[in-house]
């Protein structure tokens, strides 16, 4: 193992719990009032080393299940909204045979509500993150599926979007 590799699952095993998610919320949920509609974006780091899954089966079963779960939410989702719900995902594989499949993955997760602003006197246009939510955890190899992140993407949203915008 590399020591990048080791610094780098060493820093998401102490921000988060080994033995699941750790979630720290940002910005305030008023900042989701009144939004009745979303364009969805997926960014996603992959460390090629994983051999459970390739990056496009991750990063498809990723999208997918964010959106279906952002659908589901009753929130719309409009590909021309002006305001962004981004899920982000960076993934870290740590061979390991003691681990079922082989080892096992570090995650860091961070969905984020983005804003549309103009900025300086330049009139710049820039999007403005205002609410989020970060989550770190692990997982073996056996138990390795993107629909989780995608659905924890959605989720937070949807949990704060209700506190937002109660019926």
């Amino acid at each position: 193992m590399t020591e990048r590799r080791a610094f780098g699952i060493m820093a998401i095993l102490l921000l988060g719990s080994a033995s699941g998610l750790s979630a720290q919320m940002y910005g305030d949920d008023t900042a989701l009032a009144g939004v009745d509609s979303v364009r969805l974006s997926v960014n996603l780091t992959f460390d090629d080393a994983i051999p459970v899954m390739p990056r496009l089966t991750y990063v498809q079963g990723l999208t997918d299940a964010f959106e279906s779960s952002v659908r589901s939410s009753g929130v719309r989702v409009v590909g021309s909204s002006a305001d962004e719900l981004v899920c982000s995902v960076a993934i870290l594989w740590q061979p390991d045979s003691s681990y079922e499949g082989g080892g096992f993955a570090g995650s860091s997760v961070v969905v984020g509500f983005r804003v549309p602003v103009t900025v300086g006197a330049t009139h710049e246009d820039r999007y403005a993150e205002t609410w989020g939510m970060r989550s770190v955890g692990m997982v073996s190899g056996v138990n390795f599926d993107p629909a989780v992140n995608g659905r924890f993407c959605a989720q937070q949203f949807r949990v704060a979007w209700l506190r937002a915008n109660p019926s």
